[in-house]
C-alpha cells in the first residue's frame, strides 16, 4: 500500500521533493508485510472491491487506521469492527 500512498500526494517542485524526502525517511525505517493475493482473493470482499481494497480492508485488522476516499472501502473496514476515515470527509474542515 505504501505506493498508493506514496502517490497520494497532488504536489509539484519544492513541496513534492520534501514529501517525498519524508515519505522515504518513514519507509526505511519500517517493516514491511504482506498478504499474499491467493489469501486475498478468498476473502468475500474482493468480488466487490477488487484485490488492493481487499488488502487495505485486511490491514485494518491489525489496527491500522485506514485513511481512504472510497466510500465502500471505509464502510467495509467499518462492518469488520475497525477504523476507517473517509479523507472526503477532512476536506470539509477550515484547515487554519
Amino acid at each position: 500500500m505504501l505506493s498508493q500512498a506514496s502517490d497520494l500526494a497532488d504536489l509539484r517542485g519544492k513541496e513534492l521533493r520534501e514529501i517525498r524526502r519524508l515519505f522515504k525517511s518513514i519507509v526505511e525505517q519500517i517493516q514491511e508485510s504482506y498478504d499474499p493475493s491467493q489469501v486475498l482473493v478468498a476473502d468475500p470482499i474482493f468480488a466487490r472491491l477488487g484485490l488492493t481494497d481487499t488488502a487495505i480492508a485486511t490491514v485494518c485488522s491489525r489496527g491500522i487506521l485506514v485513511l481512504t476516499a472510497a466510500v465502500d472501502l471505509e464502510l467495509a473496514v467499518q462492518r469488520r469492527g475497525a477504523d476507517a476515515l473517509n479523507f472526503d470527509h477532512t476536506r470539509q474542515l477550515e484547515w487554519n
